[in-house]
């Protein structure tokens, strides 16, 4: 199955929003054995909105409020998933957010390519892919195509891309 979402300048896309918060609230609940963000530019950004509490049993500790993109990222791997992160070297704007995961220790891998310029979060269920990167901008401010993809055999093919151009995950 390939789910489009479409966005367009002028403020958040809640659908894409809901997209983001389900696939990832969907990873806390079955944990992938791997999870790549591949991003030349990421942010710290909001992705899991537990303002009500509604997902406090699944973030353990996490206060009433919207989850951090680092903190999903840091719980995901203490779950027993792989995390690995691909950036753009020498991105000033992603320093504030590699030094959020990398408070994890070794648990998350931080790569930076100088070269990147591919989006994509994957994990062994699904693919989401396309033109956003994982930024204020990129999730509301920017005019994005972003494509959920589910069918094995592709998000197999996404997995074994980023292996392969990134090295296989430690």
């Amino acid at each position: 199955m390939t789910r489009i979402v479409h966005t367009r300048p002028g403020g958040p896309t809640h659908l894409l929003d809901d997209l983001v918060q389900t696939v990832l609230v969907s990873e806390l609940l079955a944990p992938s054995e791997r999870l790549w963000l591949v991003s030349p530019w990421v942010s710290d950004i909001p992705v899991v909105d537990n303002a009500s509490g509604s997902f406090t049993d699944l973030t353990p500790g996490a206060a009433a409020r919207w989850l951090r993109l680092s903190e999903i990222l840091v719980q995901l791997s203490e779950l027993g998933t792989t995390v690995t992160v691909v950036t753009r070297t020498g991105e000033q704007h992603n320093a504030p957010f590699l030094t959020a995961v990398r408070l994890a220790g070794d648990a998350i891998r931080t790569i930076e390519d100088p070269d990147l310029h591919t989006k994509a979060l994957a994990t062994d269920r699904f693919s989401l892919t396309g033109s956003m990167n994982f930024t204020r901008r990129g999730r509301g401010e920017n005019l994005e195509r972003v494509m959920l993809g589910t069918d094995p055999d592709g998000v197999a093919r996404d997995l074994a891309e980023f292996t392969h151009r990134f090295g296989g995950a430690t």
